[in-house]
């Protein structure tokens, strides 16, 4: 078992205790699963500090507790009255993807892919033969979601740095 196995599965079981009535998809279960947090976020700092954390396959370790705990993490912007971006609160995106109801063949559009985790996530519930196209604005986030999209071998998820505030043609 992975050391972070540990932490996902706890994240997991978290969970399933807060949507206890409308329980999570085995489809949503098998993309989070497949598709570890951690490997999203290099650089983080948890809201309401001014402090980054770096994080590196050397302090990985030290790290899980917060890249696997129920509550988003800032990944871009040094001052929480404007925030830029974050990765999400899990529970939350998980169900968020359940109220999408998407399904294997469909085509998705992401307006702000952040680090790209929920873009991976939707990648998987669609299948290899669909696509999830994922715009984000800040440029320097979206070659960080492209370099780990492509480092994972997901293939059927594309983030482009761009503005799609007037539309996109994919």
């Amino acid at each position: 078992m992975e050391p972070y196995e540990k932490y996902q599965r706890q994240l997991w079981e978290q969970t399933c205790r807060v949507y206890h009535q409308t329980p999570i998809s085995r489809e949503t279960e098998q993309a989070y699963f497949a598709t570890p947090r951690h490997r999203f976020v290099t650089r983080y700092r948890v809201w309401g500090t001014a402090g980054w954390r770096l994080v590196s396959p050397d302090n990985l370790a030290q790290h899980l507790a917060a890249l696997y705990a129920d509550a988003p993490l800032v990944l871009f912007g040094d001052d929480d009255t404007d925030l830029a971006s974050t990765i999400s609160q899990p529970s939350f995106m998980l169900r968020m993807i359940d109220l999408l109801q998407l399904q294997p063949g469909q085509t998705v559009f992401e307006l702000g892919a952040g680090s790209g985790w929920n873009a991976a996530l939707m990648g998987h519930v669609v299948g290899p033969n669909r696509r999830v196209v994922s715009l984000e604005i800040i440029r320097e986030l979206a070659a960080k979601a492209a370099e780990t999209i492509q480092s994972l071998g997901v293939k059927n998820v594309s983030i482009i740095a761009a503005d799609g505030g007037e539309g996109y043609d994919a």
